[in-house]
């Protein structure tokens, strides 16, 4: 992203009680444990990686909204 990176979005999500309850998926290219592990600290519904397998995107995203329905 240009402007903000994917943590400062987050923030910004997490901030608003408007948004606060919507899950956050991290789609990234960023590999390091500390990210990964800042990401689920600051609130994420789950982190994937690039490159992805779209199904396991998919499965990954149904898993969580079936969880909160």
């Amino acid at each position: 992203m240009p402007f903000h990176n994917g943590f400062e979005v987050l923030q910004a999500i997490k901030a608003d009680d408007r948004w606060r309850q919507v899950p956050v998926f991290m789609l990234t290219s960023k590999e390091a444990e500390d990210d990964i592990v800042r990401g689920f600290r600051e609130g994420i519904a789950d982190y994937i990686t690039k490159p992805f397998k779209p199904a396991e995107l998919v499965a990954r995203i149904q898993r969580i909204l079936n969880t909160r329905a």
